[in-house]
């Protein structure tokens, strides 16, 4: 996250990452998820640099749903406090599960 755009959305504390690459394993984004409470904020200059494809973005974003943590994604206007956002990660969510599912019948059809 660019550290102005931080400062001007009432941010706290910041995680900052400096890992190339896909790897999905990261040290500062395990520390978030440690200390994160229900009702924390979790905000992201660009949504795309949450996780390291579309499948952990999703995973990540109904993590934080289970744990009641809200989540504002500054390039996109994802703001889950309010009644559209909140509608965007329940998609997300959802989407999640129906993929869960479709690849659990993948998997059972190649073992078959």
């Amino acid at each position: 996250m660019r550290l102005s755009a931080a400062a001007g959305s009432g941010v706290k504390r910041i995680f900052q990452e400096k890992i190339l690459g896909s790897s999905i394993s990261r040290l500062e984004l395990d520390k978030l998820n440690c200390l994160l409470r229900p009702e924390d904020t979790v905000t992201v200059n660009r949504l795309s640099r949450l996780g390291r494809n579309t499948d952990h973005v999703i995973q990540l974003l109904a993590d934080f749903s289970k744990k009641y943590v809200w989540f504002v994604s500054l390039d996109l206007g994802i703001d889950r406090s309010t009644s559209a956002g909140s509608m965007v990660v329940t998609v997300f969510a959802a989407l999640t599960s129906s993929i869960g599912r479709a690849m659990g019948s993948g998997a059972r059809l190649a073992l078959s």
